[in-house]
């Protein structure tokens, strides 16, 4: 099974922390996960989601806000 996670950004914030515990979980059951970004900057979360979990792919559509 694929899932596409869809959010804002990974800026720090409770939906944000969800996106990065659940992750991990959803792998470790045999479920693709990947997570699409609408603001694409840099930010903690992101960080630790790339060093901790390379596994999970990550795309960003802009580098700029979409509001």
């Amino acid at each position: 099974m694929k899932v596409l996670q869809v959010i804002n950004s990974l800026k720090i914030g409770g939906a944000e922390r969800l996106i990065l515990d659940s992750s991990d979980l959803y792998h470790n059951r045999g479920i693709n996960i990947e997570i699409l970004l609408l603001d694409d900057n840099e930010s903690a979360f992101r960080k630790e989601l790339q060093e901790k979990y390379p596994h999970i792919r990550i795309q960003g559509i802009t580098k700029k806000s979409i509001y």
